[in-house]
């Protein structure tokens, strides 16, 4: 993780997104694990809901097989 959250757009669709960009450029597996919310949270000094929130928008999203811990 060394994206940095900006004021561009919600922090939820960030995390989102770094996800995204974790999966699209090999740096985990589709099938790999994610980091954790309280992983988002301390390293982006968020609350850890609000990381949780940008990984179930990809569970609602279809994106089933990626593995994570909540």
């Amino acid at each position: 993780m060394t994206q940095t959250i900006d004021n561009s757009k919600p922090i939820f669709q960030q995390i989102k997104e770094q996800i995204e960009d974790m999966i699209m450029n090999d740096t985990i597996s589709e099938t790999g694990r994610v980091p954790s919310t309280n992983e988002f949270a301390k390293y982006h000094k968020i609350n850890p809901a609000t990381a949780a929130k940008g990984i179930n928008q990809l569970v609602e999203e279809g994106i089933k097989n990626v593995v994570f811990m909540l």
